[in-house]
């Protein structure tokens, strides 16, 4: 985004899958945008333990406000 471009949520939706614990070992997140519009942008993302296993995952929608 540009400087000065400011975003807000308009939703987030968290799914938890599976414990996160001291023995998950390091986490990977990985997101995308699957949808990059003028105004709304639509995302979502995963996150996996050490072992690939899928422990949450997550969508995201929001509003681009644009430099004045």
């Amino acid at each position: 985004m540009p400087a000065g471009t400011a975003m807000t949520s308009i939703d987030i939706n968290v799914s938890y899958l599976r414990n996160i614990l001291d023995t998950s070992g390091p986490l990977r997140g990985t997101g995308r945008v699957i949808k990059n519009g003028s105004r709304i942008v639509f995302a979502e993302a995963e996150i996996a333990d050490k072992d690939g296993q899928l422990v949450a995952t997550g969508t995201g929608t929001v509003l681009v406000i644009p430099p004045r």
